[in-house]
């Protein structure tokens, strides 16, 4: 369960989503961009996300998720196979945070097919790295970690740019979406170079 928890883990689970999101909030203000408003403030106020988020989403779910779940489809099923199972039914799982007031990523955001492949496609990639995490380190801690992380980070930016519009929002959320894929397709070319195009299951 505790697995690998070196130095590199402890930085890849705590800063990736993070950094994910910073390249997709620098990247719409440096192609124009505007709000009226910035809360700093939220970013000394990062750690009692990550806290916040430990209490209402990988305490309860990660020992499940990653312990079990991904354990058991890993013996079977490659990287690839696993995320996207588990991506399609943690997108449906958590598609009624739609309607909460606040609290997370997607809350309060309008229910449309755009926003549900927003959704999808965020979740999908993020939980690619998710299992990488998990399979290479052995540790659920670093998955749990991982998750506080993004549970955290995807909640603090609701706060740091509060006066977006949705339309703003969801420029930044791609961005986002196009970064995590990309750590996504650079994970897989690495793995694929390393087993010298072997088993699919390494992907």
């Amino acid at each position: 369960m505790i697995g690998r928890t070196g130095g590199k883990w402890w930085m890849a689970a705590l800063f990736t989503v993070p950094m994910v999101y910073a390249v997709g909030i620098a990247v719409f203000f440096l192609t124009g961009g505007q709000t009226d408003y910035i809360n700093y403030l939220v970013v000394v106020l990062l750690p009692v996300f990550f806290l916040t988020a430990i209490v209402f989403g990988p305490l309860a779910e990660e020992l499940g998720w990653r312990g079990f779940g991904v354990a058991h489809l890993l013996e079977t099923r490659g990287v690839f196979t696993t995320s996207i199972m588990v991506g399609t039914v943690w997108t449906f799982w958590h598609t009624p945070l739609f309607w909460a007031g606040s609290g997370t990523s997607i809350s309060g955001m309008p229910i449309s097919l755009i926003t549900i492949l927003l959704h999808f496609a965020f979740v999908t990639g993020v939980r690619f790295l998710h299992t990488w995490v998990f399979k290479n380190s052995g540790s659920v801690l670093m998955a749990f970690v991982l998750l506080a992380s993004t549970n955290g980070t995807g909640t603090a930016l609701k706060y740091f740019t509060p006066n977006l519009s949705d339309p703003e929002y969801y420029q930044i959320f791609t961005i986002a979406i196009a970064a995590v894929w990309s750590l996504v397709l650079i994970g897989a070319l690495v793995t694929r170079s390393r087993t010298r195009g072997g088993n699919d299951r390494e992907i």
